[in-house]
């Protein structure tokens, strides 16, 4: 799965076996990514349970023995959706193949099967692997029956998002016999088309045996080359495209270039997005001994925190996040920001720790979140 999605232009954050503590780090850095990228795609495979209405999924080496120890040890769904609310973005996806049999469901009160249905957040879509309190099938092959067909749909260029989760829903019903129903809950959202390239979004236009492409980029502004050819800024506009593949470029000064390839179709209206990363200045560590002569072995060098680091996480400014602190980002008095940087809110209390992204080190609430 996280291959298909690479080739459908996703930015992928993979966990596989994840504990508790990866998969909230994971879900924090998949919010930071929602915040600047028009679809999100939350996937989850594995064993998932309901108690009183409402979802968990599991993590591995989880202490479950009875069924108060899953609201503590599983992470709630309601976590990600609520991540998928605050970004605000065009749309969100959250597929779970997670209906698993409970192992454990004789030490448990209630007999509930698989998951609970959830409404979906405005201009998103869930998809369930079978209907709600029913359970999937693992199948016979490396990913479950769900998996497995939606794998056969998701890169068809001929289907929206929509009709790829319904031809994979009837792809499980007649591989099962009908013992499996896959289910969606989803808000009314524009028709997106997933494949054609690293593409964001394509949608139809009037009929036509030439196909059109926009091209924006963020921070925008970015010199934008079609096949080579300095086209012009983002964001930018190429219409009457000969049906085929073309090559697109975006580049900015101070800012990481980036070339994509896309496939333009006939009658087709091509969407792309660049999201341009900065380029991160280089630096040296020098190592001197007293006495000199000493064998030195550099055992790390990253932005994950080990014990006795005494690097910095790659960061100049004064802040983690860049010069400039926003109450979007730790919980402070914004009203005095750094000369320059722009005034915020003041919440005037403590919120819950995780409320913010960590920094680099995964660490939270380092720059507030504290009454001085």
């Amino acid at each position: 799965m996280a291959t298909v999605l690479k080739r459908l232009g996703f930015d992928v954050i993979k966990e596989v076996n994840a504990d508790k503590r990866q998969m909230k780090t994971a879900i924090n850095k998949f919010y930071k990514g929602l915040r600047n990228s028009e679809i999100g795609l939350f996937y989850y495979a594995g064993h998932g349970m309901q108690i009183n209405n409402a979802n968990y999924l599991i993590p591995v080496r989880a202490n479950i023995k009875t069924e108060s120890d899953v609201e503590f040890e599983s992470i709630h769904t309601g976590r990600v959706l609520g991540k998928m609310r605050d970004a605000d973005n065009r749309l969100n996806i959250v597929i779970l193949d997670a209906c698993r049999d409970n192992p454990l469901k004789r030490n448990f009160r209630t007999g509930s099967k698989g998951l609970a249905q959830m409404d979906a957040p405005k201009g998103s879509i869930i998809v369930y692997a079978t209907s709600p309190g029913s359970l999937a099938e693992d199948g016979n092959g490396r990913n479950g029956t769900y998996t497995g067909n939606l794998l056969e749909n998701i890169e068809r260029s001929d289907l929206t998002v929509q009709q790829v989760f319904n031809e994979t829903g009837r792809g499980v019903m007649a591989e099962t016999d009908d013992k499996q129903i896959p289910w969606m809950s989803s808000t009314p959202v524009a028709e997106f088309y997933l494949a054609g390239g690293s593409v964001i979004v394509t949608k139809p236009q009037a009929s036509s045996e030439k196909g059109s492409l926009k091209v924006k980029s963020s921070p925008t502004g970015a010199k934008i080359y079609l096949n080579g050819k300095n086209s012009g800024s983002a964001p930018k506009i190429f219409s009457n495209l000969t049906p085929g593949t073309y090559k697109v470029k975006a580049g900015l000064s101070g800012y990481n270039t980036e070339e994509k390839r896309i496939r333009i179709n006939s009658g087709r209206a091509v969407i792309l997005t660049f999201y341009l990363d900065p380029v991160v200045a280089v630096g040296s560590l020098y190592v001197n001994t007293d006495p000199s002569g000493a064998t030195v072995k550099v055992l790390n060098i990253s932005p994950k925190f080990y014990q006795g680091m005494e690097l910095d996480a790659g960061t100049t400014t004064p802040f983690s996040f860049g010069r400039c602190l926003s109450t979007d980002q730790a919980n402070y008095d914004g009203k005095y920001p750094l000369t320059g940087c722009s005034k915020g809110r003041n919440k005037k209390k403590t919120v819950s720790v995780a409320s913010f992204s960590p920094n680099e080190w995964g660490l939270y609430d380092m720059h507030g979140n504290v009454w001085e």
